[in-house]
């Protein structure tokens, strides 16, 4: 699906067990894996994905039971001008990007997940394991964040309700809820109605980087 043009190929290949057909065609997707789950969050080819997306580029694996595994990388090949261009840019547009998010999430992995994607993006995460340590953070230290990442269904506090306490304090936080359960419709247009945004997980890092996106110019932000 890559466009014509020249590309960079970084091949990994490996001697292992392999994999079957069933397990290559979900091998990308976020939190699926074969290993054990107190071993492995299945985050981590997820990401792979995501950033190579994020630049451009294509990733192809090519595996069979017991003849191992290989992964192609395809990135762009960039010329002189571009890669000047790029980095004459670089510190203005990680200046601009860098923004504080409250992160509240009662699923480790999947709070994990999320804080690598923001913070490999610039980002600075305030993370929290449930709704009233959120506030906590909000109503302390953390008072200055510039948007709010909350489950809808938290232990202690709903993601609903921490919203709603933290915007009588600062109205103009960008707020985005994400949940795996919510497909209620009426749900749906109240946070549409409160200018905030919804992300329905499962998702993938690109996903929840438009979302964030799109969340802050809900507001007006940059």
């Amino acid at each position: 699906d890559l466009p014509a043009g020249e590309y960079v190929l970084l091949s990994v290949r490996d001697t292992g067990l392999g994999m079957t057909p069933e397990v290559r065609a979900h091998l990308f997707e976020p939190f699926f894996t074969t290993k054990p789950k107190e071993t492995a969050s299945g985050l981590g080819l997820s990401i792979v994905y995501g950033i190579i997306k994020q630049f451009g580029g294509g990733i192809d694996v090519k595996s069979r039971e017991g003849e191992g595994t290989t992964f192609r990388i395809f990135l762009r090949r960039q010329q002189p001008a571009e890669i000047s261009e790029a980095q004459s840019s670089l510190k203005p547009a990680i200046l601009r990007t860098v923004k504080q998010i409250l992160l509240v999430e009662d699923e480790e992995i999947v709070r994990e997940f999320i804080r690598e994607v923001l913070e490999a993006e610039g980002y600075t995460v305030v993370p929290a394991g449930d709704g009233q340590s959120a506030l906590d953070l909000f109503l302390g230290r953390f008072s200055n964040v510039d948007m709010v990442i909350t489950d809808l269904t938290l232990p202690l506090m709903s993601g609903r309700e921490l919203a709603e306490r933290i915007l009588e304090v600062r109205p103009e936080v960008p707020i985005l809820y994400i949940s795996g359960h919510t497909n209620d419709e009426v749900v749906r247009r109240e946070i549409l109605s409160a200018r905030a945004v919804f992300l329905q997980k499962p998702f993938r890092p690109e996903t929840l980087l438009s979302k964030v996106r799109e969340a802050s110019a809900a507001q007006g932000q940059n």
